[in-house]
């Protein structure tokens, strides 16, 4: 993460446990475009070198034609494959395997040989496609889970996912985003999310109890108060989707919305060292039929020897809308020293709305730095018992991930 357009979601680094200098307001989450290009230009200490030699040219190309005039062009690659140890109906698919492609473009307009106050277009989009007769998040119904297994494996196929203008002001202290985009990328982050190669059960990854809104039209801004402190929020479109075919406010004036506030020792620890605290709250959607509701949610995360990072979450809110009503999460990432890879596990404890049954999850990963552009990730994944499951009490989940980066 070195050469970067600086946003309102500018990031330190791929890896959290980077000390960078931190490039701009780096308020943002680990899959957006800012930090994905950070991450894409920074160079990590692999087990092979040939996919890198290989992709060379294209970068050479692309640093000569294009990023001298603030351009960037970079997408990814990323598969899974997972089998579940049981389902609840014997003819039901108990594994699958899905793909996503996705490609970015960025334009700082504003600034561009500068390393503050930047204004950048970005725009996204994702094709999400199944290889066999269900894509992941299927796996999740099979077995009676409340919840998602492998968030962004699904068979939407393709999806806009940003188009969005940022603005950074006040010598960095200050980001303005405007336009299409995930509002989980502004709230709530905390540095070891990164659902290509870390979790992928959104439960550990992310805040259970907060009502997920999806890629939307909306408006969000953060401040640098001092050197430690900083403040967000933001409003979406409530009923928003990265499938909608870019409607504006279909549902009407129904909206997600959330104030954030944090502490870090610096800013340049931001994604390392850090607690937040996030209160949100969601309209009623009429024409979908879901009910208001709101919540709070605290995160921290602390960073040991640049190595160590456990980390804890806990939510509370009312309403159906959120997978949880309670939630807890404690869990530890680990980088190795002498590459790039990282390993991590994590727990999960949940009680839904409407009196169904509490849910135990947890998950383990391997992130294998196996090239600069590429990582294979094995991971497996316990939960005791799924709400809608009558059956088992304990269902496991074996999967394994490739990611590779261009």
């Amino acid at each position: 993460m070195q050469k970067s357009p600086i946003l309102l979601s500018a990031f330190l680094s791929f890896v959290p446990f980077l000390q960078a200098e931190s490039v701009g307001p780096s308020f943002g989450a680990a899959n957006t475009s800012e930090r994905e290009l950070i991450s894409r230009q920074t160079k990590k200490e692999p087990i092979f070198s040939a996919i890198d030699d290989f992709l060379q040219p294209w970068e050479e190309w692309e640093e000569e034609h294009l990023n001298g005039d603030g351009i960037y062009v970079f997408g990814h690659y990323a598969a899974i494959a997972q089998k579940t140890s049981k389902v609840i109906n014997p003819t039901d698919d108990d594994s699958a395997a899905t793909g996503v492609f996705r490609m970015f473009g960025v334009w700082d307009a504003i600034n561009s040989n500068q390393k503050v106050d930047k204004g950048t277009f970005t725009v996204a989009f994702d094709h999400r496609h199944a290889y066999t007769d269900i894509a992941n998040d299927a796996l999740a119904i099979n077995i009676g889970y409340l919840g998602v297994n492998s968030t962004f494996y699904n068979d939407t196929q393709f999806s806009l996912i940003y188009l969005k203008y940022a603005q950074a002001f006040n010598n960095n202290h200050t980001g303005l985003v405007i336009g299409r985009y995930d509002p989980n990328d502004h709230q709530n982050v905390v540095g070891y999310e990164n659902p290509w190669e870390t979790f992928t059960n959104i439960a550990v990854m992310l805040d259970a109890s907060v009502a997920f809104p999806d890629s939307s039209w909306g408006i969000a801004g953060g401040h640098w108060t001092t050197d430690q402190w900083y403040v967000l929020g933001g409003i979406n479109d409530a009923n928003g989707l990265a499938t909608d075919n870019l409607e504006f406010f279909e549902g009407g004036a129904e909206f997600y919305k959330y104030v954030h506030t944090g502490w870090s020792p610096s800013k340049k620890e931001r994604y390392s060292k850090n607690i937040n605290l996030l209160a949100w709250h969601v309209d009623e959607r009429d024409n979908a039929g879901i009910d208001g509701a709101k919540g709070i949610a605290l995160s921290a995360a602390w960073t040991f020897d640049e190595q160590w990072m456990p980390f804890t979450r806990l939510g509370f809110s009312d309403g159906d809308a959120p997978i949880y009503n309670k939630s807890v999460t404690v869990g530890m990432q680990y980088k190795f020293k002498h590459n790039d890879s990282q390993a991590g596990i994590a727990f999960n404890w949940g009680s839904p709305p409407n009196d169904l049954r509490d849910q135990v999850t947890a998950e383990a990963f391997y992130k294998i730095q196996l090239a600069n552009n590429l990582t294979l990730t094995p991971d497996i994944q316990y939960i005791n018992g799924a709400s809608f499951n009558p059956v088992d009490t304990t269902v496991w989940i074996y999967g394994i991930r490739s990611r590779l980066t261009f």
